[in-house]
């Protein structure tokens, strides 16, 4: 079942040698321009909803010998939500609810062509291309769809799958009826500018749980699995804010790097790092209410995770080659990031790290 890869109503979300960061450091970025990222984009929604409603069979018959596996994923998982009823039935019923036509006409305005999206999601290729060249996950097709705000963005195969319906702004007065979608600091990253930045962080996931596990159910163990994620994030998105890259707003993000070592030390004396009550530390790991005067939840364990990651790359013996002078930050090591990657162990990954002062 589908519903058990990518989730119900979960998001289960450049070519310049130095950028300032918002630290001010300087940032390594690898020349990609040699490197081919194509994609085909594919709009499911728009040959879907081209479908003539009196040849139902011969349009569902149409869609599947264009997209094999995919269309028929999408009739049945996404549109026939999965229950087993005849795909015509299903696919007359999605298209006779009242307000399917709005959302199609709302993703149509916000999405009139996806030229400047699929250039950023080729960029965004490139990175992935660069770093893992002999990666299994090679992504050569992205289809659109629309689900009535059932499913954001998600990748099998060789293809990402987005739900446009996720993009269309925070201001979207469906979002509120939505029981998923109708907090605040979710509508905040429904736009199109964080698109790009869901479908790495889908890319992003499928690489580390293909080659990574827990070593244990602790606090740390969540914190460096996930950090992981955002740590291929940030290299596929080099040039992406930090704010967009990890659905935290900038003020977030400005708090967290302020309060690195308060929430290293809270962690710590609380000893939640080594805990494994779910319960008691999920807040820490996952999306949430981000509020600086308890302790910044909302994630900030997996933001915190990734500052560890980088301090073991970093220190890693063959962790950063010798750059040229004046450059603050270096080339990263492949073989360095793939050594984070496969290691397991939390309390190595985390031998290096030095809250800062």
């Amino acid at each position: 079942m589908i519903y058990k890869k990518i989730g119900l109503g979960l998001f289960v979300l450049f070519v310049t040698i130095g950028l300032y960061s918002c630290s001010g450091k300087k940032k390594y970025i690898p020349d990609v321009s040699e490197i081919n990222a194509n994609i085909d984009i594919v709009r499911i929604e728009q040959e879907f909803m081209a479908i003539d409603t009196s040849k139902i069979n011969e349009g569902i018959k149409n869609l599947k010998e264009k997209y094999g596996e995919f269309a028929n994923l999408y009739l049945t998982q996404i549109v026939g939500q999965g229950f087993n009823i005849p795909v015509e039935q299903s696919v007359r019923g999605f298209r006779g609810i009242e307000y399917v036509a709005d959302l199609y006409d709302s993703v149509q305005l916000a999405y009139p062509d996806l030229k400047e999206v699929e250039q950023d999601l080729e960029k965004m290729l490139s990175f992935h291309q660069y770093y893992f060249e002999d990666d299994s996950i090679q992504i050569k097709k992205v289809y659109t769809f629309f689900s009535l705000y059932a499913f954001g963005v998600f990748s099998l195969d060789d293809y990402i799958a987005i739900g446009l319906d996720f993009f269309l702004g925070a201001d979207h007065k469906p979002y509120m009826s939505v029981e998923n979608l109708r907090f605040q600091y979710i509508r905040r990253t429904l736009t199109k500018e964080h698109l790009v930045a869901k479908a790495a962080y889908v890319l992003a996931s499928r690489i580390v749980d293909d080659r990574c596990k827990r070593e244990k159910e602790r606090l740390l163990d969540y914190m460096l699995l996930e950090g992981k994620k955002f740590y291929l994030v940030d290299l596929f998105l080099p040039n992406t804010p930090d704010s967009i890259k990890f659905s935290f707003s900038a003020y977030q993000i400005a708090h967290l790097e302020e309060s690195e070592q308060s929430l290293y030390e809270h962690l710590l004396n609380e000893q939640l790092f080594l805990s494994d009550d779910l319960g008691e530390f999920r807040k820490y790991i996952t999306q949430g209410p981000f509020n600086p005067d308890v302790n910044l939840p909302g994630n900030s364990g997996t933001w915190l995770g990734m500052q560890m990651l980088k301090s073991y790359v970093k220190e890693t013996k063959n962790g950063l080659k010798s750059g040229m002078a004046g450059k603050p930050e270096r080339e990263l090591d492949k073989s360095a990031l793939e050594s984070m990657l496969n290691e397991q162990n939390a309390t190595k990954l985390k031998r290096f790290y030095k809250p800062p002062k």
